[in-house]
């Protein structure tokens, strides 16, 4: 269950690195491609410590009830 978990939120990861990267690159045409891409895991990475940063205050709301 854990691993299927994980596996979805992977492959979302991935989904969203190359929606992210085509952005970027569309985006910012000048810029080298790899820089967006780097741009894109920043916003990905952010994105992903936001989310966890959600659910993990949820379970600690959920424990403390």
């Amino acid at each position: 269950e854990i691993a299927f978990q994980s596996l979805m939120m992977l492959q979302e990861m991935s989904n969203f690195a190359g929606d992210g990267k085509r952005r970027w690159t569309s985006l910012v045409g000048k810029e080298s491609s790899h820089e967006s891409f780097y741009k894109g895991c920043g916003m990905l990475i952010v994105h992903y410590g936001f989310r966890l940063l959600l659910v993990s205050a949820d379970v600690v709301v959920k424990v403390a009830k």
